[in-house]
């Protein structure tokens, strides 16, 4: 048979190459490259068992991956792709080396690379002892007397050993046939793994046959003196060199003595030591020879590498039940596909929700879901993000369904996508409730108000009209009643005015303006109608260069309006009675520049009882009024794109209206 390279490469991409070339050890740079799986395949016909490396990313690694495992099962294949790809699950079924990211770390490539030329070494050495099988047994007369050569049913145990950890279910009952299977290869009288406990933190028997009640009453310690001699000197032991151990002598050999030990040999793998095993005397009484101790460490290096991987399938396992568990717990449902639309896992609150069995749909394509549900699935595989979340009623179970998706990838590929899907209907029934009772609270508060507002005038025109046939001929009461009746009707007017002005927006016409006019025409309006008739002093304060504001002039001046005389109501009857606008500058949350119109006054606050229903309508402590000023305000104001703040305490309210400026326009 021909050599073949210390690592053959199957891929296309330089940068790979170049990579792999690079983490070569020293001495080993030999490499060689085919650009297909035929070619590969070409280069290892009749060529010795060495290391393949297969780049899955290639076209034709989709399918047939299997198939060239199978044809090529006495080399060491190793694999680059995506994790949770086809091929990268067909390559992991078919029990290879390993697969690895395309990506991974310098330090991590260069581990493997190590690992597999050590996978490569143990199966050259399985091969040499099962070449010994074949060869003819020298009659004793010719040679002196030695232990029996590797018979053919010691091979296939060998072999049943890498069997044995195909099947990790049970890693203990794995172990006890391990040492079991050991025993009968070996023919001693006991055999023990003594392994690394990450609980316990040390070491202990875990798996044996016939080992003393001593041993597996021992537990040793990681800072054991014993241990950090085996991690120092990773060698087989035996009771010749135990003598030959200096210091340690006594310690050595009271530990081989408490486990009834003729040999121990270290467990090592890449996460370091996992352990030892421990081996009795030969039945035959015949003691280990060389050959016999390097047949021991093979045994140990295979047991080694293929315990680590079991522990990490072990380890997965957990993680992946875990993962599972608490995915199935979650009270919105999880649905994820494949990149081709078919379905790969489906939670029980997804059972619940769309009331389908997982059974039916796993494995099918992601219509089974419906027409809505499979076209979230396919838009989000196919990359567009448009339209998520999506929110709709489903018609066949009648339940409100919120449903968002991600679409998985890796290395730039899709390998699928995942919905979450939220049951809305309760909380979907819980606000519709609390929007009729927000309705009914609306329009109880609404026949309130407009109650209050309308007896009193129409109570004093009744009286006054009650009166009116005793008093007709009176010319100062027909004076009198005639005045009453118009201010009442007007008043009656104004909180009709004022509900339609409430219910009936007027159109607004957006120009850029100073604002500093409407200010000013509020004012104005405001002196004009109070006549004196309030001592209250208004102090105007603005900001020099003004930008503009993009907004309705009147209903701008009707806002400052209606601040000014809740302002000036406030301040009935206070001495010293003070109103304070004023306009800055300012800059809003996304960094835009804002307008800030400030109307403060002293009046002393507002009761605390109230703050929280300033903006809600007909919420009012006055005697007279419909509660619907603020309300118009902040809709005025969020019309506007702006927002309305209120700050109050012990020495009085300020309510801030924040505009953008024409700049910024209706963006803002």
């Amino acid at each position: 048979m021909r050599m073949i390279p210390d690592i053959l490469l199957c891929s296309r991409d330089e940068g790979l190459i170049r990579r792999v070339r690079a983490c070569m050890d020293p001495g080993r740079g030999r490499i060689q490259v085919a650009a297909s799986l035929q070619e590969a395949s070409l280069l290892l016909q009749d060529a010795e068992p060495g290391l393949l490396f297969c780049d899955l990313r290639m076209p034709e690694c989709r399918d047939g991956m299997e198939a060239f495992v199978e044809d090529h099962q006495d080399h060491v294949i190793a694999a680059f792709g995506a994790l949770r790809s086809d091929p990268a699950l067909a390559m992991k079924r078919a029990g290879v080396f390993a697969v690895e990211p395309p990506d991974l770390s310098a330090d991590r490539l260069r581990n493997l690379i190590r690992q597999a030329h050590l996978q490569v070494r143990l199966q050259q050495k399985i091969r040499t002892l099962e070449e010994k099988t074949s060869r003819p047994i020298v009659p004793s007369a010719i040679l002196p007397t030695a232990p029996a050569p590797v018979s053919r049913e010691r091979t296939r145990a060998l072999k049943e050993i890498s069997g044995l950890f195909r099947h990790v279910e049970r890693l203990d009952m794995l172990l006890e046939r391990t040492v079991e299977t050991l025993a009968s290869i070996l023919m001693v009288s006991r055999t023990g793994l003594i392994l690394r406990d990450e609980r316990k933190a040390g070491y202990a028997l875990t798996a044996g046959w016939h080992m003393p009640q001593e041993a597996w009453a021992m537990q040793y310690p990681a800072d054991d003196p014993f241990v950090a001699w085996l991690e120092r000197h990773p060698h087989t032991l035996t009771k010749q060199t135990v003598d030959a151990s200096g210091d340690m002598r006594g310690t050595l050999r009271r530990a081989m003595d408490s486990m009834g030990a003729e040999v121990l040999v270290p467990l090592q793998a890449r996460s370091g030591m996992l352990g030892w095993m421990a081996v009795g005397i030969r039945s035959t009484g015949i003691p280990f020879e060389p050959p016999d101790l390097e047949e021991l460490v093979v045994l140990a290096d295979h047991i080694a590498v293929s315990l680590e991987r079991a522990m990490l399938y072990r380890e997965v396992q957990v993680q992946k039940k875990l993962a599972e568990s608490l995915l199935h717990s979650i009270p919105t449902g999880i649905v994820s596909t494949d990149d081709k639309g078919v379905i790969q896992w489906f939670s029980t609150a997804a059972e619940a929700i769309l009331n389908i069995p997982a059974a039916d749909v796993i494995g099918r394509a992601v219509e089974k879901l419906g027409s809505r549900m499979a076209d979230v699935a396919r838009r989000t595989l196919s990359g567009d993000p448009s339209g998520f979340p999506m929110a709709w009623k489903d018609p066949l179970t009648g339940r409100s369904l919120f449903v968002t998706a991600n679409r998985l990838t890796q290395d730039n590929t899709c390998l699928g996508a995942v919905l979450m899907i939220q049951d809305m209907t309760l909380q979907r029934n819980l606000q519709e409730k609390q929007e009729q009772l927000e309705r009914t609270a609306f329009w109880n508060e609404l026949a309130a108000s407009m109650s209050h507002e309308i007896r009193n005038p129409l109570v004093a025109i009744k009286t006054f009209a009650q009166l009116l046939p005793e008093r007709f001929n009176d010319p100062e009461f027909r004076e009198e009643f005639s005045k009453l009746v118009s201010v009442e009707v007007d008043r009656l007017n104004g909180i009709i005015d004022q509900i339609n002005d409430f219910a009936h927006p007027p159109e607004l016409s957006f120009d850029p303006i100073d604002i500093r006019l409407p200010i000013r025409s509020s004012i104005d309006a405001l002196a004009e109608r109070l006549n004196g008739s309030t001592n209250v002093q208004i102090e105007e304060r603005y900001d020099e260069n003004l930008p503009t504001v993009y907004g309705d002039a009147k209903a701008l001046t009707d806002c400052i309006n209606r601040l000014l005389e809740n302002a000036i109501e406030a301040l009935s009857g206070k001495d010293n009675a003070r109103i304070r606008l004023s306009v800055d500058r300012g800059r809003g949350g996304d960094n835009r520049e804002t307008l800030m119109i400030r109307v403060a006054d002293n009046a002393g606050g507002i009761n605390n009882d109230l703050r929280d229903k300033l903006f809600s309508p007909f919420s009012t402590t006055k005697a007279r009024g419909m509660g619907l000023g603020l309300p118009i305000v902040q809709r005025t104001v969020v019309d506007h794109n702006g927002r309305v703040q209120v700050d109050s305490d012990r020495e009085g309210t300020t309510v801030t209206m924040i505009l953008p400026t024409s700049e910024n326009g209706s963006a803002a």
